[in-house]
Parts: C-alpha cells; sequence; structure tokens
C-alpha cells in the first residue's frame, strides 16, 4: 500500500542549515548499514525473533528516498524500530520505502523532533509509526533507548508494549495532512 503526505506544513523547528542536508548516518550501535549515495539504502541492523533493530547517529534525509531493504535472512520480522541517537531533528522530504520481511511495520523514534516536508511520501508494506518519544519499552521494562544507546537490551524481546517520553520530547510537525492510498 502507498501512502503520500500532501500539504505538510513544517512548524515550529527552526532548521539551520546543518539540519537541512541530507544525512543518514547509523551509530554503529546495531549493526546498520546505510549507504552513502542516494537513495540511501538501510541493510544490516540486529534481529531479535521478528523485530529487526536500526540505530542513526542522525536520520535527515532531506528530499532524498531512503529504503530499508531487509534480507532474505530476514522474511520473518514483522516490525522494524529505527532510533535516532544524535542531538538533530529528523527533516522527511522525499519516501520511506521498506521492503522485504513479513508485512513489517516501521517505527522510527527521535526524541529531537520529526519534521515532514510537503514531499514526504510512504511506501511501506504495513503501518508506519514516527515518534518523538525517548526509548520503545517492551515486556520485563526492556527498553531500546535513543537517549541511552549503549543500553540495548535486545536478548529478549516481545511485541513493544509502549513508548517512553523524556521531560523534553521535541515536537512531531505535520499541518494540514491529506493522506491518499493507493
Amino acid at each position: 500500500m502507498r501512502y503520500q503526505f500532501l500539504g505538510l506544513t513544517i512548524l515550529g523547528i527552526l532548521w539551520n542549515s546543518s539540519a537541512l542536508a541530507q544525512t543518514v548516518t547509523s551509530d554503529g550501535t546495531v549493526n546498520t548499514v546505510v549507504t552513502d549515495v542516494t537513495p540511501f539504502v538501510i541493510t544490516g541492523g540486529t534481529q531479535q525473533l521478528t523485530t529487526l533493530f536500526h540505530s542513526f547517529s542522525e536520520f535527515s534525509p532531506d528530499t532524498a528516498d531512503v529504503l530499508f531493504q531487509l534480507a532474505n535472512s530476514q522474511r520473518t520480522v514483522d516490525i522494524v524500530i529505527g532510533r535516532v541517537t544524535g542531538s538533530t531533528p529528523s527533516f522527511i522530504n522525499g519516501q520511506l520505502e521498506l521492503t522485504g520481511g513479513n508485512t513489517p511495520d516501521l517505527f522510527l523514534i527521535n526524541p529531537n523532533g520529526i519534521s515532514f516536508g510537503d514531499n514526504a511520501s510512504l511506501l511501506l508494506p504495513g503501518s508506519f509509526l514516527a515518534s518523538t518519544a525517548e526509548s520503545v519499552l517492551f515486556q520485563n521494562n526492556l527498553e531500546f533507548s535513543a537517549s541511552q544507546p549503549e543500553t540495548a537490551p535486545l536478548l529478549t524481546v516481545n511485541t513493544p508494549v509502549g513508548l517512553q517520553y523524556g521531560a523534553n520530547s521535541a515536537p512531531i510537525d505535520v499541518a494540514e495532512a491529506t493522506l491518499i492510498a493507493d
């Protein structure tokens, strides 16, 4: 299913010129591999059961497209979770696409903020969740944290049970959005 955002307006975040650069960079914590050319292709990650984890120091592709590409060995994945551990907000004004897996959902967390431009679109087999939470919470209080990336309790995970917000979560900016399903 293809979703396209129309009429999105950036609100509330002042972007400096470095934040508008097309940058998607792995932080090296969970074996995420990012190509340095556009479209950015995201591979690797760390899989536990049917959840695949990716971790980025920066995730701000601006107008560049991003493809999360799951390998054949990741065919059972039904949730892909990406976190941003750096200090800059995400600006997405191109297409986010995910291929492979078992009709996976895509989660993206960045406690520094996320803005979608008027050309942002999604080409995903499952649902999409964007959040300014600091972490994704699993059973037994295990967390996949953007604010404490050195603590990655990925040995036993199950379906996420919640999102953990910090004291200063930044906004997600989308205004006057129209969602179109093809």
